[in-house]
């Protein structure tokens, strides 16, 4: 793999620097899933990446060992919080728990690490707290900026949270969201974080459930961007290792399926939740630390794959032309691990940054949703499928109309009409 651009092959742990690593489940190469390009350029060749899942028999880290330099990944990134559905929600009821729980003075800094365009942040602003952001992709960080909350375009590190103590005093509250799974360097994090945190502060990382996913086969979260699948046990050990000590774990219906970690510093005076207990005691029994459950679940990917071709066929066999809704970065993993392109005829989407684009990759093009009534397809595969609910509310008409709904995921299965009531 050496031809292809920044990119790496590592061979250890990134959290315990282990090299007892388990290739634990077989995934396709694809591209960066969210590398959607305009209209004109496609055809255009993308570098394919290789992308599998490795669990580490030393500690139960689950990984990637194929990295993508992060400037390749992010640099061009058009991902905003706002255009994730529910996100707003999700964001002030975060601020909202996170500040009633820990009671910070009018006027305490909180600092977001990774914090896009200030969404979250705009929430604790709207609580009374000073805030600064840490963003290192500049369009997304001006966004922010002109949203009124002060953001730096920088990589986290050492010395940048340093002089950000020295500017802004010590931070009450230090939050990373969907960004802790994100790294290859966890450790240089790590320290930033202690670094830039008040004796009484916490450290909140909101990242992807690794347990959710194995339960709702979210498969289509296993992409370059995100290097670790984390669980209670790693959590706790990396915690502990950088003299942090993780005292609560919240289950959030984020992202498919994510956990709020929340740490202090040793000895701070915290006490471990009762969920915190429960949780950690109920990913053991799940096995996470194991590779039977990847073996059980490479198994029910291909058996998806065999039951969504049938649906798909079936359609077309009904003389439905199939497109797809949604195209986010989970479209691109959903695509290649199950070969989608070969039905699809084009996206739709609801972001007007996607609009006019072609996908990583397969360059299907991306359309405007209007398209199901104007070119009327026939039949929409959900490639969103976690915000079937609200697509499908949006586009009753389309079922009116005569169009039918696949459902890839978790289970492949057509929409019916009791479906559509419900909602």
């Amino acid at each position: 793999m050496g031809g292809l651009p920044n990119y790496r092959r590592i061979s250890h742990c990134l959290l315990c620097g282990g090299a007892r690593l388990h290739h634990a489940l077989k995934l396709k190469a694809m591209p960066l899933p969210n590398a959607y390009l305009d209209a004109s350029l496609r055809g255009q060749p993308q570098p394919i990446y290789p992308v599998g899942l490795h669990l580490c028999l030393d500690c139960g880290q689950v990984q990637l060992v194929d990295i993508v330099d992060p400037r390749t990944v992010y640099e061009d990134n058009i991902y905003t919080s706002r255009s994730s559905l529910g996100f707003v929600q999700h964001f002030e009821r975060y601020a909202a728990d996170l500040v009633a729980a820990e009671r910070p003075a009018p006027g305490s800094l909180a600092v977001d690490i990774g914090s896009n365009d200030g969404l979250l942040l705009e929430a604790f602003q709207k609580l009374g707290l000073r805030v600064l952001g840490v963003e290192p992709a500049g369009r997304i960080a001006r966004l922010a900026e002109a949203a009124g909350v002060p953001t730096l375009v920088e990589y986290m590190g050492v010395d940048l949270a340093r002089r950000m103590v020295a500017e802004h005093g010590p931070a009450r509250l230090v939050t990373v969201n969907n960004l802790l799974a994100n790294l290859d360097d966890v450790d240089e994090l790590m320290r930033s974080a202690l670094i830039l945190m008040a004796p009484d502060a916490v450290l909140v990382a909101e990242t992807g459930s690794l347990s959710a996913f194995m339960d709702n086969m979210g498969f289509d979260t296993f992409y370059h961007e995100h290097i670790s699948y984390l669980w209670t046990g790693p959590v706790a050990r990396l915690a502990q290792r950088h003299g942090l000590e993780l005292v609560d774990a919240v289950v959030t219906a984020s992202k498919g399926g994510s956990q709020r970690y929340v740490m202090q510093r040793a000895g701070a005076g915290r006490k471990p939740s009762q969920a915190l207990g429960r949780l950690m005691a109920q990913e053991r029994d799940l096995g996470l630390g194991g590779p039977e459950i990847f073996a059980r679940y490479q198994q029910r990917m291909a058996e998806a794959q065999a039951a969504l071709a049938g649906l798909l066929d079936a359609q077309r066999a009904a003389d439905r032309r199939i497109v797809g809704y949604g195209a986010s970065s989970s479209t691109t993993p959903l695509v290649y691990q199950f070969g989608l392109d070969a039905w699809l005829e084009y996206l739709v989407d609801d972001n007007p940054d996607k609009i006019g684009t072609v996908s990583p990759g397969k360059h299907i093009p991306v359309r405007h949703p209007q398209e199901l009534y104007s070119d009327k397809p026939g039949c929409v595969c959900i490639t969103g499928w976690r915000y079937w609910r609200p697509i499908v509310a949006r586009h009753k008409e389309f079922a009116r109309q005569g169009g039918v709904f696949v459902l890839p995921l978790p289970e492949p299965r057509l929409l019916t009409a009791a479906d559509l009531d419900s909602i």
